[in-house]
């Protein structure tokens, strides 16, 4: 599974990125800072830059990661010590942890494989450290989507060696996918909250207040997709049904780039945040096809209002500079 494309090209922090040089299993000892996948994450995240996001539909997101900062378990906290009897004379221990708090390093994996000769004799062992970026605590629990183990349990059946694994985990959740990654949020700290200064190229969003497992649909970001499919038209009034025939780009920068499939007159072009104070107007002017117009705007979220006769047009843009 953490050897798919999709696994190597989205996790932020993938096990291989840890591996000696031409080793499978062998972790290097200098390499604890999180790291994608070798030659899969930078390309993929490369490729998706340079395609941003559509412009001429409306954007939304489903998160299933808490936006209000709530953790899954805590940073650094041991996730397994146990120690599995193979038989009289074999044995491994494992020790797990989640990695641990900003600017910190720990252990967060340690193997130990014996063999009983008058005393128990380390045959194999094998440890890995993570350390923790100095903006933010580790991934495994910040707010996010949670790759649920329970799963992994059910699917053990009848073998006793992975139900004693799965059973003797202290916490059967990790943070999969994170709410901030889920939304396109910018932000050196996985940890912060989802808020109204939060910069996201989604026009709108449904964010529990609680790590929800990774793609549930619950009643709450159902009602919200119903919401979007069936009253699409929330932030327009146009009784020429030109709204649908009029796109801006987004994320949005230095310039204002409009798109009308419509002749529209005399067109009042105006932006206000979303205390309502209007911070912009353009001159009113004729215009059908492209048309860009320069503004300077601090990052965040904005309503451009397009009022051409009868037709007024309301659009959520997105500054990210």
């Amino acid at each position: 599974m953490l050897k798919s494309p999709a696994a190597r090209e989205m996790l932020l922090d993938h096990f291989e990125a840890h591996l000696k040089p031409g080793d499978a299993v062998e972790f290097d000892t200098t390499k604890t800072l999180p790291a994608g996948a070798p030659n899969y994450r930078t390309p993929f995240q490369t490729e998706l830059n340079a395609m941003g996001f559509p412009v001429s539909t409306r954007n939304v997101a489903i998160s299933n990661g808490a936006g209000n900062g709530t953790m899954t378990g805590t940073p650094g906290m041991v996730v397994m010590d146990h120690t599995f009897n193979n038989s009289s004379t074999q044995r491994a221990i494992i020790k797990v942890n989640y990695t641990p708090l900003k600017n910190q390093t720990l252990e967060v994996s340690n193997f130990k494989a014996q063999q009983w000769i008058f005393f128990w004799f380390t045959a194999y062992s094998s440890a890995a450290s993570s350390k923790s970026t100095t903006t933010s605590e580790g991934l495994d629990t910040a707010p996010g989507g949670r790759f649920n183990l329970n799963q992994f349990a059910a699917a053990t059946g009848s073998n006793p060696l992975l139900t004693e694994f799965v059973n003797n985990l202290t916490i059967k959740y990790f943070n999969f996918i994170p709410a901030l990654s889920s939304l396109a949020i910018n932000s050196s700290n996985y940890y912060s909250p989802v808020n109204t200064s939060s910069v996201t190229p989604f026009a709108a969003y449904s964010v529990p207040t609680v790590n929800e497992d990774h793609v549930t649909l619950n009643s709450q970001n159902v009602q919200f997709a119903l919401n979007e499919i069936l009253n699409s038209s929330t932030l327009s009034t146009s009784e020429n049904a030109t709204n649908d025939q009029v796109w801006i780009e987004n994320p949005v920068k230095y310039s204002l780039k409009i798109k009308s499939n419509y002749l529209l007159k005399n067109a009042q072009i105006s932006i206000n945040d979303y205390l309502g104070r209007r911070i912009f107007t353009a001159k009113s002017q004729d215009f059908s096809g492209n048309l860009e117009l320069p503004i300077s705007l601090s990052n965040g979220v904005y309503l451009v209002t397009i009022i051409s006769g009868k037709d007024k047009i309301v659009k959520k843009i997105v500054v990210n500079n």
